[in-house]
């Protein structure tokens, strides 16, 4: 029986996409350089494959960090300090509050039916912390678990056994896992022995094959199994 659900924020929660680009929006703009559509694209190829390192265990957070915006100014031929760039990037960051369609919705209806909700993130905790206050969405959580508070990333077993020594009161069995990456939500959380839903936010992906226990294409969809 579900009692608890573990749920992504980026992505799943709140809108990292239009977080993102409305933060790289405001700081090229604080250094009088005009924003153009396909900058993001190329932040979204770089960023993606650093995290998909990440995830790997193959490079840092602090990597990322440290290579994001150097990486990406040179595939744009931006002659910008990356490394400067990306701590008014993060800064901005910290404040982005774009909720994912019916997320709101979502946690009111579990907070509800008094699942108990814990965000699972690989983002910084202050910055998790943070949004989730500043956006109003705090109070449904029981708590906020990321890969910096838990010394591991997603999908690492780590992770799992960290979050679960620091919620001794819930089991696996008792657990529903909600997220939008195939590899870092849904596989990490089949491969700990949890029952996953994977969100495939509008359909963009084909979900054929897909491993996870649901899939869901809206948020809203998730209240017909809960």
């Amino acid at each position: 029986m579900i009692k608890a659900v573990l749920i992504d924020i980026d992505d799943t929660v709140l809108d990292f996409q239009k977080c993102a680009e409305w933060s790289i929006k405001t700081a090229m703009s604080e250094r009088g350089v005009q924003y153009a559509a396909e900058m993001y694209p190329v932040f979204k190829e770089v960023n993606d494959r650093l995290w998909s390192e990440l995830e790997k265990g193959n490079i840092t957070r602090e990597n990322i960090f440290d290579r994001r915006f150097s990486e990406i100014f040179d595939k744009l031929g931006l002659f910008l300090d990356g490394r400067e760039f990306e701590a008014r990037f993060i800064e901005l960051l910290h404040e982005s509050t774009e909720e994912v369609s019916e997320a709101r919705a979502l946690l009111e209806y579990l907070h509800g039916k008094k699942y108990r909700i814990y965000a699972v993130s690989n983002a910084m905790q202050f910055q998790q912390e943070n949004r989730l206050k500043k956006g109003g969405l705090a109070v449904f959580f029981d708590g906020i678990y990321t890969s910096e508070l838990l010394g591991a990333a997603k999908p690492s077993r780590e992770f799992f056994d960290a979050f679960f020594a620091r919620v001794p009161e819930i089991s696996k069995d008792e657990v529903l896992l909600i997220g939008d990456s195939l590899t870092a939500d849904i596989a990490g959380g089949k491969n700990y022995g949890l029952t996953t839903c994977w969100f495939n936010n509008g359909a963009r992906y084909s979900s054929s094959g897909s491993f996870s226990d649901f899939v869901v294409t809206s948020l809203s969809s998730i209240k017909l199994f809960m």
